[in-house]
């Protein structure tokens, strides 16, 4: 069983605050989550051919296929990846194109712009409030706001705490491909699970 170290982590110990929020939200709505770090899964196979560009050239790294099925559900969450960005980037996430207009229009009146943020409250709760979204079924599998980049993809994403041998179904070792990426200093094949994008079956 391997669980994702937080030293070895990009951000070398510190996790971003949204980070540190969904391991919160996760250990009061999973049974079998016990507070560790988060492995990351795309619940769609990533294309390698496009994939290796995020990575320095010559940088080994693996793509493993998953079974959702010996994860559990009762240890793993799964949820549209527009939504985790916008919860990472510490932005509202609406449910649909008309609460978009209104958060935007409840902004505007307040004279509240990127220049003020974080915003005072009762907008800060409201945005807080927003995220929980993030585990709700009724979220469109495509950001509301067009102008997003996410908006065209309904690729989703799971995480969870623990990766065993028998929930792997099939590795593939790949090389980076990004000559404008430095190399990481430790090496990337201890990590490359963690940093690559495995596909969570069944999600």
């Amino acid at each position: 069983m391997l669980c994702a170290d937080r030293s070895n982590a990009p951000w070398r110990g510190e996790a971003p605050p949204a980070y540190e929020w969904l391991r919160e939200q996760l250990t009061a709505r999973l049974p079998g989550y016990t507070g560790g770090m988060l492995w990351w899964a795309y619940c769609e196979k990533p294309d390698l051919r496009a994939h290796r560009h995020s990575f320095p050239v010559g940088e080994v790294h693996v793509r493993l296929e998953l079974d959702a099925g010996v994860i559990g559900a009762d240890a793993s969450v799964s949820f549209p990846s527009w939504a985790w960005n916008r919860v990472y980037c510490q932005d509202y996430l609406p449910l649909d194109a008309a609460d978009l207009v209104r958060w935007t229009s409840w902004l505007g009146e307040a004279h509240l712009d990127e220049d003020s943020w974080p915003p005072p409250e009762p907008w800060q709760s409201a945005l807080e409030s927003s995220w929980q979204r993030l585990f709700s079924r009724e979220l469109p599998p495509v950001d509301p706001d067009r102008r997003n980049a996410f908006f065209r993809s309904a690729r989703r994403e799971a995480v969870f705490e623990k990766l065993q041998l028998d929930m792997v179904r099939h590795a593939t070792t790949f090389r980076g491909a990004a000559a404008w990426r430095q190399p990481s200093p430790s090496g990337a094949t201890a990590r490359s699970a963690q940093r690559t994008s495995p596909r969570h079956a069944g999600h």
